[in-house]
């Protein structure tokens, strides 16, 4: 499972000239982890979940498909690696896909976050590159949880900054996390799921410095959308086994010329195709405060 159909992975930053045209259409799929329902002994519940996902991938055609993180439950478990690598390859080779680890598919721990098993089945950990028109720049958030303040993190931080700057004046902005910065407010305590506040409020003044017009997260297994200076901070459910209101599913995102706009789908009510995802995105986004599945 290496560049053959793995284009890369990490926090993904997406930068979205493609607004200028026709609206741009992102799929965030996030914890397939495979392997959790049933504690390592079997995936199947995973794998029925993630192979719908795909089909409505190939009926969407979406300009870019982004995995944030938690792609298996036990990082040691080659197996899930490759239940997950044979579902992923059944997407179109012709859809960019682009990946960032979790938690789970790495060993991480207070101060530690050993990518070995990450990069071993997926590969290098940051990117930046433009699919149609759309700049996605990526970095790892297991860095920004764990290891805050270490040399790695630090030199990750700075290399982001300078890829958002870069990405200054584009049409429309975009991060992508596994780990939320934040699920309520800005000032929330640190807790399992979000970024501790000091280390959370750096990257937010980044963000706004650098002009990024949304934030779209993972690991929480449930939907969250709320808002910090006017940025959208969305945390989007399991497409795996969900832990909240909302069935495993996915979150379109649509970028037009009228702004950014993005809802959760559960996996069996994916749209038709392309024009029938911009239409239900467009008509009915999901807005700050929004949980489970809105219509």
């Amino acid at each position: 499972m290496r560049q053959s159909f793995i284009h890369s992975m990490a926090i993904a930053v997406i930068s979205l000239s493609a607004c200028s045209g026709q609206p741009a259409v992102i799929f965030q799929i996030s914890d397939p982890q495979m392997g959790f329902k049933a504690g390592n002994m079997n995936m199947e519940y995973e794998s029925d979940m993630l192979s719908e996902a795909v089909t409505g991938i190939n009926n969407v055609r979406p300009d870019a498909v982004v995995f944030t993180g938690d792609l298996v439950h036990n990082p040691a478990d080659t197996a899930q690696w490759k239940e997950f690598s044979e579902i992923v390859s059944g997407i179109d080779k012709d859809i960019p896909v682009f990946f960032i680890p979790g938690n789970h598919d790495a060993v991480t721990g207070e101060g530690t976050a050993d990518m070995a098993p990450y990069l071993k089945h997926i590969g290098a950990d940051r990117f930046s590159r433009k699919i149609n028109g759309v700049h996605l720049t990526g970095i790892n958030s297991d860095l920004i949880k764990y290891t805050a303040g270490s040399a790695a993190e630090q030199e990750q931080k700075a290399w982001t900054d300078s890829a958002l700057t870069g990405n200054s004046g584009k049409k429309m902005s975009i991060v992508f996390s596994h780990h939320p910065f934040f699920l309520k407010s800005p000032d929330e305590p640190e807790e399992y799921f979000n970024i501790r506040p000091d280390v959370r409020h750096g990257y937010l003044e980044m963000f706004r410095n650098a002009g990024v017009d949304g934030v779209f997260c993972g690991h929480l297994h449930d939907n969250s959308v709320s808002e910090w200076d006017g940025i959208p901070m969305v945390t989007t459910s399991a497409v795996g086994l969900p832990l909240g209101e909302a069935a495993s599913g996915i979150r379109i995102i649509v970028c037009s010329r009228e702004g950014l706009y993005h809802r959760y789908f559960p996996v069996g009510e994916i749209p038709a195709d392309r024009q029938a995802a911009i239409r239900s995105v467009t008509a009915h986004p999901d807005t700050p405060g929004a949980a489970g599945y809105q219509r």
